[in-house]
């Protein structure tokens, strides 16, 4: 009964010493509660992709770009609506890990897919806008990025 107590009392201390580490582990991750919230204002449908540099890496893979009727429904923005993007953890630590510290926001409109489809679009890199953005901009945009 004995070694019955000490496994189990053993086993509840070192569940306990994990818990707190854990715990501990969680509480370095701050939470960023500033959302960048990005309008569509033009007269079409949009596609927009995020970039931590100059390269427009397309959320797909080499193989799908011959589909030229690939529609990233994640990604894209209908006329007069808006989607928001917000990273893990802080926009300071996200942005730390950015080409000088700036977050790039890729637009391709729909008429330009459908000039070029998403093939030559991916291998070209082509794109009508692109927005490099690092906190201080974000703040002066009120985190309200326009598409026109």
């Amino acid at each position: 009964m004995k070694n019955i107590f000490k496994s189990t009392l053993k086993k509840a201390i070192i569940l306990f010493s994990l818990n707190i580490l854990l715990y501990s582990c969680m509480m370095d991750q701050k939470i960023d509660s500033r959302i960048l919230n990005i309008l569509n204002k033009s007269n079409e449908k949009v596609f927009y992709f995020e970039s931590q540099n100059d390269s427009l890496n397309l959320p797909f893979k080499t193989e799908d770009i011959y589909n030229d009727s690939l529609q990233l429904d994640f990604y894209s923005i209908v006329k007069d609506d808006s989607t928001t993007f917000s990273p893990r953890g802080t926009w300071e630590n996200y942005l730390s890990k950015c080409s000088n510290n700036k977050l790039r926001i890729f637009v391709i409109r729909k008429s330009l897919i459908d000039k070029y489809g998403w093939k030559i679009v991916k291998s070209r890199e082509l794109y009508n806008n692109k927005f490099v953005l690092n906190v201080s901009m974000m703040d002066q945009l009120n985190w309200n990025l326009t598409i026109k």
